[in-house]
């Protein structure tokens, strides 16, 4: 018993330590576009309405990327997270960095889309078609070898049209406006995450998803039903902070891990102690 307990938290500690060394390596909100010095107007335009607890429409009909006629149900009958990807294919600059970081978050999760959880990516731009969504994402398969991690329909590419678009940027709060002056549109930088049954969970924000933070927040919103128990354990120290919009180390969190941890190993040494006590005092009255 004490050696599990001591195995398990020195992994957690091992993995504290690498999580706070992944938040270190930069985090952007949606509002803060690293890639520009100046920040055009359209933007201001453009903000992301978190709106947590919200149940987006399973009943909407897309198209996924081999033109089949499927609807939001359809990804949410097996009981998984889904996280949902909003952008557009033909995108010359922030789509694709906000899709790259998900594709490295994804590469360095070590959890498969289609398994424990599944993807979503959905274009707003409602002229695009299913054939733009399977080239993007042949692209983006392609840099994860061939996309040995996904599991069958884990990561779909879809397009639908005016109404279901509208419908579903209304139910996330994902605000985006077609800027004429640099003949693409203005969008937040974001992913959505959400529960089996489509209830919208969490956001992160900005271009970097480390993976785990993908990971509390999937598992959170499959209410502690993915992930081992180490996870759990560890994801016991995180709290999610909505003005950084991304989850932080609890210090009271931990505090009060360290002491129940204290509490279980002193308790199995003094055990030990009194069993060897016991036996000790035994053999003696035996012997004597």
């Amino acid at each position: 018993m004490t050696v599990r307990v001591c195995i398990y938290l020195l992994s957690g500690l091992v993995l504290l330590a690498s999580t706070n060394s992944v938040f270190a390596q930069g985090y952007y909100r949606q509002d803060e576009l690293p890639l520009m010095e100046t920040k055009p107007a359209i933007f201001d335009e453009v903000k992301l309405d978190e709106k947590l607890g919200n149940k987006i429409p399973l009943d909407l009909q897309f198209t996924d990327q081999n033109g089949k006629t499927v609807t939001l149900a359809d990804y949410y009958k097996d009981g998984k997270p889904v996280i949902i990807n909003l952008g557009y294919y033909d995108c010359p600059m922030l789509c694709g960095v906000v899709l790259q970081g998900l594709t490295d978050g994804v590469k360095k999760l070590n959890w498969n889309p289609g398994d424990e959880y599944r993807i979503l990516t959905v274009s707003f731009d409602y002229a695009e078609t299913s054939q733009l969504a399977s080239d993007k994402r042949d692209t983006i398969f392609a840099t994860m070898g061939g996309a040995k991690q996904v599991k069958g329909n884990g990561w779909d590419f879809l397009t639908g049209s005016r109404d279901s678009i509208e419908k579903l940027t209304k139910a996330t709060g994902f605000g985006f406006k077609w800027d004429e002056a640099s003949k693409q549109f203005a969008h937040p930088a974001a992913i959505v995450i959400t529960s089996p049954d489509g209830t919208i969970t969490k956001y992160l924000a900005g271009i970097v998803y480390p993976p785990s933070q993908m990971k509390f927040a999937l598992m959170e919103a499959a209410d502690n039903k993915v992930g081992s128990f180490l996870d759990q354990v560890v994801m016991m120290c995180f709290q999610y902070d909505h003005v950084a919009g991304q989850y932080t180390l609890a210090v009271t969190r931990l505090m009060r891990f360290a002491g129940w941890v204290t509490v279980v190993l002193l308790g199995s040494i003094i055990s030990l102690l009194l069993i060897r006590e016991f036996k000790r005092r035994r053999l003696e009255q035996s012997n004597g």
